[in-house]
């Protein structure tokens, strides 16, 4: 563009995160030299034009403070404060936020939505007394700016002329209509993404944003870059047979550009625990071989996952570091709970320790009926559910046998007295329980359980195991600060935009990978573009593992990725819609009507091909997004339409 006698001062570079733009900046002043062009995140673009237009007062909320908030919110007026963190609750807030949607429409993770309803207008009460706008803020207001006053629009389109938006597949609704504005119609915008990679609808991203934008600029020029300068050709080849399985998106024929063969290998055993075993194995042997382990990635679907890998790694003397995201398997909150329930079982009565994990599992206890009550004996909690229950003595009768158990376990050993917990007390039906509501795997809860219980037979009372567990979480502190030296560990999402030599990905099962969250049709072609964004991470050599324990089936991704025929989604939308059923009726009655011919323009459909422009004389103008050997799916701007062939 600057070589064609474009003034640098009016391009503008966006991007997503503030080490990006750095990064940008940089490589451009290398390659290229000073230069006037601006590279910013759409954040801090927002931020900029607020503050140069009458919003300098506005404070922007620090995380720090933003915790304290919702702490304090969470405190004073959730419903259950003891099942309600403040990262599920921050988390909730900013995708409500940048989905853009009616809360009626948007579904909560983590947390219930009442909870939801009653917390945000109380958060935004409080920012709005103290004159401070937090993170999404920014977008939402810069948004509300540039749509009502048309004058300020126009000085930043004249200010910048030129707009280029990188990673442009992770855009919400509202960072789109902020480019949009700044474009205008006829606007120069330039967005370069892949929607293979579009993998964060939780944050409100929309995986329509690439395939709609011609829809927005229909004289676009489209630029397709089919080299993958990162990955062998036996990743790259498999990688793809594995994406051409989704539906909705831009046709592509990805290539290894680079020589050479690559290894993609299925690692699988009878456990979980013999997967890591098969992992640090394979570890030491890249380590005898000269490979440095921080070329190495560990990849999962969620963090929980992670925190065992790392415990089980620190076991086996091999370093690894993380985000400082990742938390230690005695971080966790069901840690604390067992150190309530084995203070409890040595008799001790404290009013926290009740509190907290009285009703895990469910003893029906109306806290607000004992918060308040001085003598905290088992004599006074069973009179107070008596009088809760005068007429439900099977729920008294529970709880005096939940109280009476408590003291049948105190003469056990501390791994025994664990294992009373999870199974006789219930703890175990309650995480089952938790999982279900949640979003969590039920498995990754699990596996901290076995842990905590393999941990405690090596001491031998609750002091011993708790100054354990304080030495566990330093070393576990040392690794993530560790610089980088040992196997990097990350989710699949943490892994966008990176790259090592070799990837190990944990847990290809059915249950974990792909997510059984993912119910939809949407968020099942997004489990698989996450997946793909995993596979290319490596450059030489992936690894999947997988284990048969409690009959857990291989993750569909490891068949999908050997399959050879492309197109053939087993999440594709049913063929049951009406819409579907009268295009096959068309379809029948059409073919035995000569004098009607074919319902496309273009003839019959055993020609179709995946990407190729049809019309139908009903649906109008489509796009063959996929092919099976019985079937054609035809993507009508967003309505998918199924015809047999």
């Amino acid at each position: 563009m600057t070589e064609s006698g474009i003034d640098p001062s009016g391009i503008l570079m966006v991007t997503f995160t503030e080490s990006a733009a750095r990064e940008m900046r940089e490589r451009y002043r290398r390659d290229y030299g000073e230069s006037s062009a601006q590279f910013q995140t759409l954040h801090a673009l927002s931020l900029r034009i607020l503050r140069e237009n009458g919003f300098e007062r506005q404070q922007v909320l620090s995380g720090e403070q933003q915790r304290s908030y919702v702490a304090e919110l969470i405190r004073k007026h959730a419903r259950n404060p003891f099942d309600l963190s403040v990262k599920d609750l921050l988390l909730n807030i900013s995708a409500f936020k940048n989905k853009d949607i009616p809360m009626n429409s948007f579904e909560c993770s983590g947390l219930d939505k009442d909870e939801l309803r009653t917390l945000l207008p109380l958060y935004e009460a409080r920012k709005k007394e103290n004159g401070q706008i937090d993170f999404d803020d920014m977008i939402l207001q810069c948004r509300s700016l540039l749509r009502e006053s048309p004058t300020v629009c126009a000085h930043y389109r004249r200010l910048f002329p030129y707009l280029i938006c990188d990673e442009y597949q992770d855009t919400n609704r509202i960072q789109r209509d902020i480019l949009y504005l700044l474009a205008g119609k006829d606007g120069n915008l330039c967005v370069v993404g892949d929607d293979d990679q579009s993998i964060y609808s939780f944050r409100g991203a929309d995986s329509r944003s690439m395939p709609d934008f011609r829809k927005h600029f229909p004289h676009a020029k489209t630029l397709c870059m089919n080299s993958n300068y990162r990955s062998l050709p036996r990743i790259v080849e498999q990688s793809r047979r594995l994406i051409e399985h989704n539906a909705l998106r831009f046709p592509k024929d990805i290539r290894a550009a680079r020589s050479g063969e690559g290894r993609v290998e299925q690692l699988h055993a009878a456990s979980r625990t013999e997967t890591l075993q098969k992992l640090c194995e394979k570890l030491r042997e890249l380590r005898a071989e000269g490979q440095p382990l921080r070329n190495t990635a560990v990849l999962t679907r969620t963090n929980a996952q992670l925190e065992d890998i790392a415990a089980y790694l620190e076991a086996q003397s091999l370093p690894y570091h993380a985000a400082e995201s990742l938390r230690d398997p005695y971080e966790h909150f069901i840690f604390r709970d067992l150190l309530c329930y084995l203070r409890l079982i040595q008799g001790k009565r404290r009013k926290e320790d009740l509190l907290r994990v009285l009703n895990r599992p469910n003893h029906y206890v109306k806290l607000q009926s004992i918060i308040s009550i001085d003598t905290w004996t088992d004599s006074n909690l069973n009179r107070i559910m008596e009088a809760e229950y005068p007429s439900s003595p099977r729920i008294v009768n529970h709880f005096r046998r939940y109280l009476r158990k408590l003291h049948e376990l105190k003469g056990r050993t501390l791994s025994a007295q664990l294992a009373g917990i999870y199974d006789e007390i219930d703890y175990r039906s309650y995480l089952r329980d938790y999982a279900k509501s949640s979003g969590t795997e039920f498995s990754a809860l699990e596996a901290k359980l076995c842990f905590y219980e393999e941990a405690a037979a090596h001491c031998g009372d609750l002091s011993s195991w708790y100054q354990a567990a304080v030495s566990h979480v330093e070393r576990h502190r040392a690794s993530l600060r560790s610089g980088g030296e040992g196997v990097r560990l990350c989710t699949m999402h943490q892994a966008k935009g990176l790259e090592w030599d070799t990837v190990f990905i944990m847990d290809c099962v059915m249950g974990i990978t792909p997510s059984p969250l993912a119910r939809s049709f949407t968020e099942r072609q997004e489990e698989r573009r996450l997946f793909y964004v995993a596979m290319t991470r490596a450059r030489d050599s992936l690894y999947l593992l997988r284990y048969t324990e409690n009959q857990a089936k291989p993750s569909i991704y490891l068949r999908e990725m050997e399959e050879k025929s492309a197109g053939q989604s087993l999440d594709a939308p049913r063929e049951d819609s009406e819409a579907a059923s009268k295009a096959r009726l068309t379809a029948v009655k059409r073919r035995s009507s000569p004098e009607k011919k074919q319902f496309f323009r273009e003839g019959s459909t055993s020609g179709f091909t995946v990407g190729l422009s049809v019309h139908h004389l009903k649906f109008g103008e489509g796009r063959v997004i996929q092919l099976t050997e019985r079937t054609v799916h035809v993507d009508f701007s967003g309505t998918i339409r199924i015809f047999k062939r």
